[in-house]
């Protein structure tokens, strides 16, 4: 699903880059998809080191990212990791070469609830589908800090 939201920007900001002679350097971007699967995603990370050559990994899956940023640590190779939840990731040293693109997704129901208490707002509707839902926990979280009693989700 990422590719094809943001593959041809990102297609078009490598030209730009590439094009330009202020850069010593030209980036090349080659996609694999794990399909958020870990044995898959090792083994496209092996290949991504051995035939691509690639000096860093975008992942965009945690079970993945978890067992490439092993991998990766142990040979020294850089994964930037997007969208990925889990909390294991933020071991340092386990995953000294791992590093998130944006926050985890608990730090983000705390941001939320405290802007919740913050205007008063008591109803969250939670507008999903089947492939973009609100993850179970955050949904918990939320109304755990507020306590059931004081705010209501509406799906």
């Amino acid at each position: 699903m990422f590719i094809t939201q943001y593959g041809s920007a990102i297609k078009i900001a490598i030209d730009k880059i590439n094009s330009d002679m202020n850069y010593l350097f030209s980036l090349d971007f080659v996609f694999f998809d794990t399909a958020c699967d870990p044995k898959r995603g090792l083994g496209t990370f092996v290949q991504g080191v051995q035939e691509s050559k690639a000096d860093v990994f975008l992942c965009f899956c945690s079970r993945v990212a978890q067992v490439t940023g092993l991998l990766g640590s142990f040979w020294n190779i850089p994964i930037i990791g997007f969208s990925v939840s889990s909390s294991s990731l933020s071991d340092s040293r386990t995953y000294d070469t791992f590093s998130r693109a944006n926050g985890l997704y608990q730090s983000i129901a705390l941001v939320a609830g405290k802007l919740l208490q913050n205007f008063n707002w008591t109803r969250i509707c939670s507008m999903k589908n089947m492939m973009d839902s609100l993850p179970e926990w955050m949904e918990e979280k939320l109304i755990t800090g507020f306590g059931d009693d004081n705010l209501t989700m509406y799906n």
